[in-house]
């Protein structure tokens, strides 16, 4: 007999072996489904951080662009512009791909004073030889551009 029985909620119910082990597949499987789609979006990743949030005029500012692709993945990385926002943008360092991750250096300026929002970078990210494609976010990043203080003593 390739029954089992259980007590439930006061009952007595007769399941085959057979049905537990498709419920258990089932279950399984669905569990395994949403653990591969919640690791696959872990994966690709792209952040932007800062040396600081403050500058003075005219001072140079560095900005790490740091991005982990996904195994089945080609990352397109953004042609630059001339600026970042309301910040210029001086140099652009080469991608670094020596590790895990995929890193790029820039350095930026301002030449007018305020707060300046850094707004996110959009990268594509391209999956199945460039059958399917989605889109990268970096964090937008808020900087502080200062005056530089004058000194009427003198």
């Amino acid at each position: 007999m390739n029954e089992v029985k259980s007590r439930k909620a006061g009952k007595t119910e007769y399941r085959t072996l057979k049905t537990i082990m498709i419920q258990f597949l089932v279950r399984s499987g669905i569990v395994l489904c949403l653990f591969m789609g919640i690791h696959a979006s872990l994966m690709a990743q792209a952040t932007l951080r800062a040396d600081s949030t403050q500058i003075l005029i005219g001072d140079h500012l560095g900005f790490i662009l740091e991005v982990t692709q996904p195994a089945n993945g080609k990352v397109q990385w953004p042609l630059w512009e001339e600026s970042l926002g309301e910040l210029e943008l001086i140099n652009y360092g080469p991608i670094d791909s020596s590790n895990s991750k995929l890193t790029q250096q820039l350095t930026v300026t301002a030449f007018d004073s305020g707060q300046f929002q850094v707004p996110a970078i959009e990268l594509l990210v391209l999956t199945n030889e460039n059958s399917d494609s989605s889109y990268l976010r970096t964090n937008p990043i808020s900087i502080d551009v200062f005056t530089v203080p004058i000194d009427t003593t003198q």
